[in-house]
């Protein structure tokens, strides 16, 4: 085992489904590749499978352990990746890194070590995120709210086309809410009905991507007992960067329009509903508690000015130390702010 295998050693616990269907055999191959690099970083643990479902327990220094499962909330192969536990400087429970399968959670739940059995088997829910359009209505997006299933399907459908449209084209400026109702087969006096252009669509499908994204930031967060604040605005901003980086069927080039153009907003809003929602999911006594959700509803709307700012000067910026320690500053600010300088939530008007 490498040196670094003595060093305080952090815990993390969590849980994903496959997003396709896997062979055993490229399950095993890829366990198999994870189990040198582990070795190479230190890593102990274990990789429990059941059918596409998986808990994969990570011990070892703090750093390394961070960083692999940022990369791993945000693999393709992997869905609802869901923290189950984040303990620091605890002891190891394996020497080794393995896969142990089985037929269902209570075969595989007994031959885990005590400390750490009741976490092997899926995690409760998430809570359900705010009403779909409730955002889209209050910004003013809507002509006219959706009231009936059918209305909301084809809503719906508009959003879907319209983002398939720019991916397809790479363009913005090329396209009509007419073209969009076209390929929905929707009539164009039924699109106009709801919505009063195009751009009142990509602001509508941004923001559903942006409530997709922060359902897995919540994932990300949940159950874990964070030691500090740095701790947390570590975690926040590692998400953060590899969110930005991560690719998109819309290109670097459209991308960089949709945040040019505004269609990206950083919403005080969302920003309170996120940081209360997570604060909620934390363990009970943890620092995270101390820190309360306005601190972090402050922290997460600096942090997203910043990375907007950066993403349009050159969003490969973000791979560099000194961006992450400019966030980690900025997160950090907000999270140690003083009582009197912190904005307190409430409910929006």
């Amino acid at each position: 085992m490498p040196a670094s295998i003595r060093a305080p050693i952090r815990q993390l616990v969590f849980h994903s489904r496959a997003q396709h269907a896997l062979t055993q055999p490229q399950i095993e191959a890829m366990a198999a590749r994870a189990a040198a690099r582990n070795q190479a970083l230190g890593i102990t643990g274990r990789l429990y499978q059941v059918g596409r479902e998986f808990i994969q327990v990570s011990e070892g220094p703090a750093e390394p352990v961070g960083r692999l499962y940022v990369n791993i909330a945000f693999d393709s192969r992997h869905a609802e990746v869901t923290t189950r536990l984040d303990r620091w400087g605890g002891g190891r429970s394996y020497t080794g890194w393995a896969l142990h399968r089985a037929p269902d959670w209570a075969v595989l739940r007994p031959a885990a070590p005590p400390p750490l059995a009741d976490f092997i088997g899926p995690p409760a829910p998430l809570p359900a995120p705010p009403a779909s359009f409730a955002s889209d209505l209050e910004y003013g997006d809507l002509r006219q709210p959706p009231v009936q299933a059918r209305a909301r399907e084809s809503l719906m459908r508009l959003i879907n086309c319209t983002e398939g449209a720019l991916a397809r084209d790479g363009a913005i400026g090329r396209l009509t809410l007419a073209d969009i109702a076209r390929e929905a087969k929707l009539a164009y006096p039924s699109a106009y009905r709801y919505v009063p252009n195009l751009e009142a669509l990509i602001r509508m499908g941004v923001r559903r991507w942006q409530d997709g994204m922060n359902q897995r930031f919540l994932a990300f967060m949940r159950d874990r007992d964070f030691p500090d604040a740095a701790a947390l605005a570590e975690a926040a901003v590692d998400f953060t960067i590899a969110r930005a980086l991560m690719p998109t069927p819309l290109g670097k080039a459209l991308v960089f329009k949709v945040l040019l153009r505004r269609f990206y907003q950083v919403r005080p809003e969302a920003a309170q509903a996120l940081a209360e929602r997570i604060i909620g999911a934390l363990p009970p006594g943890s620092a995270g508690w101390a820190i309360g959700a306005p601190r972090l509803m402050a922290g997460l709307l600096a942090m997203g000015t910043v990375v907007r700012a950066i993403c349009l000067e050159n969003a490969e910026d973000l791979r560099r130390p000194a961006t992450r320690a400019l966030l980690l500053g900025v997160m950090l600010g907000a999270l140690r702010a003083p009582d009197a300088a912190v904005p307190q939530c409430s409910a929006p008007a």
